[in-house]
């Protein structure tokens, strides 16, 4: 179970249990869709309190030791499409809100209110940067409850490529035209603060070892064998190779929306905002949050998700 701003959504292992002409019944209840596999009941604004009062009463969910029904099955594109909501959606509120506070920063600003060089502005900057600063951490929770790892280990992962003497270390061989090395092999000297897919990529061969450890660690040392194997060995990994495959890919996504804003920026808006209800309805949206998150860490701006939803609405 998961919920987006207005709908709760199930992924049930058995959909014919589910009663869904009671459920249209129920007062707090406006509808009832089955869309993709996923059973979908539109609560409205309060849908966050139902949420909280019904997840006490659910078993099987992500961390729990009980083992769920299995599932049915499901296409590629709705396994890609439940990924990306079950990674991004619970980060939306940081970015929500860090997003409209440099928003209100921008206008104090302009309107003489806040001035840009005071130390209140510099201690406001710090609050509305840190969720995007800090995204690879976010981004390490929510990726590890679906890939099924320890979800602080992958925050500990995402916090190692935003370290500070990480940081400096490639900064400083950027500035002095040197090199960085691990165990002898070459670091790239790439920057991973507000970026996005690195951790993903680095979250996912986490999981893989951790599964992988606990299978063949000693239950009497599982205790430290397993998330020391974790995080050193996706650690490396990372830096080595995930993390600069996962900047060149998000490099490239930011650069095709760049060249499409340039050369026809009227189309990817209009066609967002035309197809949004149709997009949230069959809960597809959540595919193009990654697109202007990503857009927002690399080039500093969203020209897909933000625009097209704003004429949505």
């Amino acid at each position: 179970l998961y919920h987006c701003q207005t709908r709760l959504r199930f992924t049930l292992a058995d959909e014919s249990k589910a009663d869904k002409d009671g459920l249209e019944k129920l007062d707090a209840v406006k509808k009832v869709i089955l869309n993709g596999g996923v059973f979908q009941v539109v609560i409205g604004t309060d849908v966050a309190e139902v949420f909280d009062a019904i997840q006490p009463l659910l078993k099987n969910q992500p961390g729990d030791q009980a083992v769920a029904a299995p599932a049915q099955k499901k296409s590629i594109f709705e396994r890609v499409i439940d990924f990306v909501a079950g990674v991004f959606q619970p980060i939306i509120p940081a970015i929500t809100g860090a997003g409209l506070l440099k928003a209100l920063m921008a206008l104090g600003t302009v309107t003489g209110l806040l001035d840009s060089a005071s130390q209140t502005y510099i201690i406001l900057n710090a609050i509305a940067d840190s969720a995007f600063y800090f995204l690879p951490i976010l981004l390490g929770s929510s990726a590890a409850k679906t890939f099924k790892c320890n979800q602080y280990v992958a925050m500990a992962l995402g916090g190692v490529l935003v370290y500070p003497g990480f940081v400096d270390l490639i900064n400083a061989a950027k500035d002095a035209g040197t090199s960085v090395s691990l165990f002898g092999l070459p670091v790239t000297l790439a920057s991973y603060s507000s970026s996005v897919v690195p951790i993903l990529l680095g979250v996912w061969f986490m999981s893989v070892i951790e599964h992988a450890v606990q299978k063949i660690s000693p239950k009497a040392v599982k205790f430290f064998t397993v998330p020391l194997a974790s995080l050193l060995a996706a650690g490396v990994v990372t830096i080595l190779a995930l993390g600069p495959i996962g900047t060149w890919i998000g490099n490239l996504i930011a650069a095709f929306f760049s060249w499409l804003n340039a050369n026809a920026g009227w189309a990817v808006p209009t066609l967002v905002g035309a197809l949004n209800p149709l997009l949230v309805m069959t809960g597809t949206h959540y595919g193009l949050i990654p697109i202007g998150i990503n857009n927002l860490a690399t080039a500093g701006f969203d020209t897909v998700v933000g625009p097209g939803m704003l004429t949505s609405n």
